[in-house]
């Protein structure tokens, strides 16, 4: 799955997959940023929702992605640019 967050998004991938590898990107922590940061650029749109969800619930420690998650803010799909605004809130301590 990590390999796919900067590749496709393979839906095969199950539910509780992508859940391990979230706690493991969140209990990782600061050094998993630059690599999320980069997954933004991701062409799939489940890939890069995922990948803001992750970057909101870090919080602080996120931030240096608040470049990749402020251009999110233009993406063409409407709930990234939801979750963007979201995440950068929580990103900025609000």
């Amino acid at each position: 799955f990590l390999k796919r967050l900067g590749g496709d998004f393979d839906p095969r991938t199950g539910a509780a997959a992508r859940a391990t590898i979230r706690d493991a990107l969140l209990a990782l922590g600061k050094p998993a940023v630059p690599f999320l940061a980069g997954a933004l650029a991701n062409r799939d749109d489940a890939v890069r929702l995922q990948v803001i969800e992750i970057l909101g619930t870090m919080g602080r420690k996120a931030g240096d992605a608040v470049p990749a998650v402020t251009a999110a803010l233009e993406d063409p799909d409407e709930d990234i640019r939801y979750f963007a605004a979201w995440a950068l809130k929580r990103i900025r301590g609000g």
